[in-house]
Order: structure tokens, then C-alpha cells, then sequence
């Protein structure tokens, strides 16, 4: 796993594919109204969700996903 961060960590690669990489954003609500993450869980023992994002390319990058990266940083400092 690898984790970027800033005071506290704000994103997690966990998984590097051939063709893909799945990266992780914590955040203390859950954004269901987008159609960047395939998958939202609860963090056990926490207030915290866990939103994956599955990028195949780089074009995948768009205004929503970089939205979502920027509020996830800004939340970790």
C-alpha cells in the first residue's frame, strides 16, 4: 500500500495492476451522488468511509475525480 499525505493521510494506493490502480479516499461522510467510486465502505470501530476509485487511464482523471482528491487533501490537513 501507498500512502500519500499531508498532516494525515488523505489517500491510499492499494492495489497496482497491469492496466489499473485502485486508490482509496477516507472521508467522514459518504458521496454517493458521482460516478467516480465503485465501491463505498464503512471503516469498522470509526466515523469514517472509505470511497475506491478504479482508474484504468489516465484521461479518467477528470474535474469530479480531482474535486474529490482536492476535498480529501483539504480534509487531511
Amino acid at each position: 500500500m501507498i500512502t500519500f499525505s499531508a498532516r494525515t493521510r488523505f489517500a491510499y494506493v492499494i492495489q497496482l495492476g497491469k492496466n489499473f490502480v485502485d486508490v482509496v479516499f477516507p472521508f467522514k461522510q459518504v458521496y454517493v451522488d458521482n460516478l467516480c467510486f465503485n465501491k463505498i465502505k464503512a471503516v469498522p470501530g470509526s466515523n469514517d468511509f472509505n470511497h475506491h476509485l478504479r482508474l484504468y487511464f489516465k484521461e479518467e482523471l477528470n474535474e469530479d475525480v480531482r474535486m474529490y482528491m482536492k476535498l480529501a487533501y483539504e480534509s487531511g490537513c
